[in-house]
This record gives structure tokens, sequence and C-alpha cells, in this order.
């Protein structure tokens, strides 16, 4: 058997391809960790907001471990409802002696603005702290010092940190996996440039920076994404990201309509927030090393079937060996570092899946009404 060039040079090309292409990935990718000395030793006191819109179970079911913080300086939790949820006013009667729990409404005569980016507003307003950080009735901290490790990051040439949250181990691993990989995206251009979103229920900022920007003037009709606004708008190079493990929120997992509707109003969102394409750059890169990969794996084995050049189809076989065992096995790393109880071997369908959701989601985009997406029609 002859071995012809054509045989040897696509050989050459898959194995490079075999050992380079998997390392182009957000897992591989991950933001690094602040170091002990960039941190304040004493932080400031905070107020937490938490917007309440029909999530009053969650908000039982958490409040607690937001009022049992172990932080010296001090913090005040204002929870902000809706007039005449009487699920919330039970709540919040029950623990109305609670030194650290304030609580205020928001107006029945509100209209034609997101009732959640009103609430975040008057939360705002009523913070009687420098600091606020602003979560969900469905986010739970995972531990006592949850606020004294993200309230060391509250530096003073710091305006924004952003911080992570883990869905629950009993939400499905798609969901799971896709949360991360999208969060490390984004926490690695936060760290790096100016920051684009964030797709964590779990923001700290400075309350002077919000009213002196006029918080969501600009965006008050659309009636979701409002820590994706946020971030956007004001975040800058004085934006830090927190991912020691204490600091993380445990977020309660999503209904499969929830899950979806988050995506499909993604879209729509992306569509008013500054730097989308450069964000997304290195997102489609890394999917055209992904495919280009696969592609070129599956021609040479095709090749060497076809001009019976065995070589070429043990070069594939080896080819897909690499490329399959070193993507699980950062998968493995940065599951592992993330707390993601995720076989490793998942990773290959799911990345390759990650391109036709996205391709699906902007289909049922297309299709919704678009009316759907504000609070009122213009």
């Amino acid at each position: 058997m002859i071995v012809d060039t054509v045989i040897l040079v696509l050989c050459g090309l898959v194995l490079v391809l075999s050992l380079t292409t998997p390392y182009m990935n957000a897992l591989f990718r991950r933001p690094q960790t602040d170091d002990d000395d960039s941190l304040l030793s004493s932080p400031p006191p905070v107020t937490i907001i938490i917007t309440s819109h029909g999530n009053a179970s969650q908000l039982d079911e958490h409040l607690p471990v937001f009022l049992t913080q172990d932080y010296e300086p001090g913090y005040e939790v204002i929870i902000v409802g809706e007039r005449n949820d009487h699920q919330t006013e039970d709540i919040l009667k029950r623990y109305s002696g609670h030194p650290h729990l304030y609580s205020t409404f928001i107006p029945e005569t509100s209209r034609y603005m997101s009732r959640k980016k009103l609430a975040i507003t008057l939360g705002m307003k009523a913070a009687r702290n420098e600091w606020v950080i602003i979560t969900d009735p469905t986010c739970k901290p995972n531990s006592t010092q949850w606020l004294s490790t993200l309230s060391a990051y509250f530096t003073e040439n710091t305006d924004i940190v952003l911080g992570y949250t883990n869905y629950e181990s009993s939400a499905p691993d798609f969901y799971r996996f896709e949360h991360l990989y999208t969060a490390l995206y984004i926490f690695r251009e936060a760290q790096h440039r100016d920051a684009y979103r964030t797709n964590c229920y779990h923001l700290a900022m400075r309350k002077s920076v919000f009213l002196n920007g006029n918080g969501f003037q600009g965006n008050l009709k659309y009636t979701i994404s409002e820590y994706d606004y946020l971030v956007n708008k004001f975040a800058d190079l004085r934006t830090r990201i927190c991912l020691l493990q204490d600091s993380w929120l445990t977020e309660d997992t999503p209904t499969v309509k929830q899950w979806e509707n988050k995506h499909i109003f993604l879209r729509e969102t992306i569509n008013h927030l500054r730097h989308t394409r450069r964000h997304y750059l290195l997102f489609h890169l890394d999917q055209w090393a992904l495919y280009v990969n696969y592609a070129a794996i599956v021609c040479t084995a095709t090749l060497g079937i076809w001009r019976q050049q065995w070589i070429a189809c043990a070069m594939a076989v080896i080819a897909l060996g690499l490329t399959f065992s070193i993507r699980m096995m950062i998968a493995k790393r940065t599951f592992e570092e993330y707390g993601q109880p995720i076989a490793a071997w998942k990773v290959i369908p799911y990345e390759i899946s990650m391109i036709w959701r996205n391709m699906r989601n902007r289909i049922r985009y297309e299709n919704a009404d678009k009316y759907d997406f504000i609070s009122h029609k213009v």
C-alpha cells in the first residue's frame, strides 16, 4: 500500500486539530480567582435586596438563610413585594421582629414599566448602605459566610461585583452544564474587559452608581433581564467577579417553561445590550473549532475507506480518541471545581448540541409575539 501526499497531509492536519481545538472552549479558559491580598479585611455594612413576585413559597424557604449570616459589620435585608400579595405579607409578619429585616411594596398604580425593575429601584432608594446586593427568592446562600466572602470584594476601586449561582443538584444535567458554560464566558470577559451581562441572580453594586446613573432608565419597559441590563449599563473596568465557593448561591431548578422562556427572552434582551457581537465572537470561534475538528475526522476516515488507505482510518480513530479524552479531562476538572455532579462524557453531546439548541431558540423567538417582551404596547 502506497500512502499518497494528500492522505499524509490530512493525517497531520487531523492530529493537530485533535490536540489543539479541545482547548478552545470556556471550560478550559476558566477565569482566575483573585489573590487574597486584593481583598478587604474589614468590609462595609451591606444591604440585600430580594424582590418577591409570586415567589412566596421560595421566599419562605430561603429567607432564614439570608437572615442568619455571620457578618459583624452589619447588614439589612429589604424585601420588595407586590401590594396585596397576601402570602408574602404573611411571611413578613412572621419575621417582623427580626432586626435585619425590612420591607416595602410596589405602588398599585405603577404601570407601563417592569414591576421587577421598579422593585429593585425602590429597594435601592430604601437601602441605608452604599453597597447593595441584589438577588432573587429562588436563591439561597450555601454558607453563613456568604456575605463575609462576597463583601471582601467591595474595595475602594470596585463598583460592581458579579457573584456565581449553582443550580441545585436535582436540576437536569444540561441545565447545570449550560448555566456554567455560559457563566464562564461571562466571567472571563468581565475579568479582562467591560462586563457584558450575567446569567446569575447574584449582583452587588454601589447604590451611588445606580442612582447617579439613573438606574434602569432607558429599558424600564422590557419585562425581564434586570441583571443583564444593570451589568451592561454600569459595568466597566471597576467590575470584579467573586468565585470563592463560600460566596455561591444555590438557585432553584427552573421549570421547563421557565427554562425555555428564559432563552427566548434572552434573544430579545441581547438586541438592546452593548457589545453583543464582540461578546459572542469567542463562542462562535469555539463552535467553529469544535465542528471543524469533527468534520476533519469524518473526512479523513471517509477518504481512507474510499482509497483503502487504512492509515488514514487509524489516524481518524486516534484523533477522535484524543478529542474525546482531552475534552472530558478538561470538563471533569471544571465540573469538580464548580461542584457540578455531571459525568465528564456528557460534555461531548452537550457541546455538539448547543448550536442546534440556540438555533431552535432563535426560531421560537422569531415566531413569538414581540409584545410579550415589554410591559405595554407602544
